[in-house]
């Protein structure tokens, strides 16, 4: 059966869950009935992975059936979506990934259509990119970090998720609209990226709060400032929607 987009994409980063569509058989027949695989666009460690292991747990306990994470990071979260076009379309395959794949898909040639081969069924996180900085460089501000850069051409090194993606994008960005010379590293996910980010191998990137907030309350990564039109007086953290206000049952989620 074709799938139709019933949702748009939003800007800067989002964690969306989409479902492979179900067939008439499988519609009929009671859902769930056996185990539910989650896979997930980015390795284990990541806000992405965080945002699974939330979701999961309570779609795990108001199904009534288990909801097992399958990482599959790499290729911005494609890899992630090839394994889940390949499942069969009867509703016990789910997929969170972030707006990076929707870039990656535009850049790049997959086989899959992400529009034509998923059915949205509700964005579930948010949160704003950062730019985190290895603690060791000696700037304190973003005036500071920009200055440094120009007067070390090309020594910096910054962390992606992957080519194409919005990590990568957004340092790509920030060279080019401050005239500076970046060199970019690109990983299988925030979890690969992290430990060369720590040891300052990589000294800058522009990942999701969710996935650095850890490492930037511990002093462990420099925040310098955010992508975000919202001024902010401290970083912000990971939202997961079930958690603002009342929270919403996750059958809603699934209609």
């Amino acid at each position: 059966m074709k799938h139709g987009v019933r949702a748009c994409v939003g800007a800067i980063v989002f964690a969306a869950l989409s479902v492979v569509g179900t067939d008439a058989a499988a519609q009929a027949a009671a859902w769930p009935a056996r185990p539910i695989r989650m896979t997930v666009a980015s390795g284990a460690g990541g806000g992405l992975d965080l945002v699974a292991r939330t979701v999961a747990a309570p779609l795990s306990e108001t199904l009534g059936q288990n909801v097992v994470v399958d990482n599959r990071a790499g290729a911005s979260g494609s890899i992630a979506a090839e394994v889940t076009a390949q499942s069969a379309p009867d509703g016990y395959t789910l997929m969170v990934l972030s707006a990076s794949l929707v870039v990656y898909g535009v850049v790049n040639k997959t086989a899959y259509d992400l529009f034509r081969d998923f059915d949205p069924v509700s964005q579930i996180a948010a949160s704003p990119y950062m730019l985190t900085v290895y603690p060791g460089l000696p700037a304190q501000s973003i005036k500071e970090f920009i200055a440094y850069a120009k007067a070390n051409p090309g020594k910096l090194n910054f962390a992606s998720t992957g080519p194409a993606s919005l990590a990568h994008l957004a340092g790509e960005l920030f060279a080019m609209k401050t005239g500076t010379q970046l060199v970019h590293i690109p990983y299988k996910g925030v979890g690969a990226a992290l430990p060369d980010m720590l040891s300052g191998r990589t000294q800058m990137s522009f990942l999701s709060g969710g996935s650095v907030m850890g490492q930037i309350r511990t002093q462990k990564l420099k925040a310098l400032a955010i992508a975000s039109a919202t001024h902010h007086d401290e970083p912000p953290g990971l939202e997961i929607e079930p958690r603002r206000g009342e929270r919403r049952e996750v059958e809603d989620l699934l209609q």
